[in-house]
């Protein structure tokens, strides 16, 4: 019983944080087609792509740092 009530009491305080933290949307950043398949490519070959980013939040979306991966 004293369990039960430990859990309820945890998930009446994480209900209201995770509906707050869902209400703060901020930027949030979608790659459009976020996978590029370039086949095969010799070595020493420049290989490029565009890749569309959309900003599906309510405030601006600063990019300030890429990394190849």
């Amino acid at each position: 019983m004293k369990q039960t009530s430990i859990w309820i009491l945890i998930i009446t305080i994480l209900i209201p944080i995770s509906s707050w933290a869902e209400e703060k949307a901020g930027p949030r950043m979608v790659i459009v087609a976020p996978v590029f398949d370039a086949g095969k490519v010799d070595q020493g070959t420049t290989l490029t792509h565009d890749f569309i980013v959309k900003n599906t939040g309510d405030e601006e979306l600063r990019i300030t740092r890429v990394n190849p991966g």
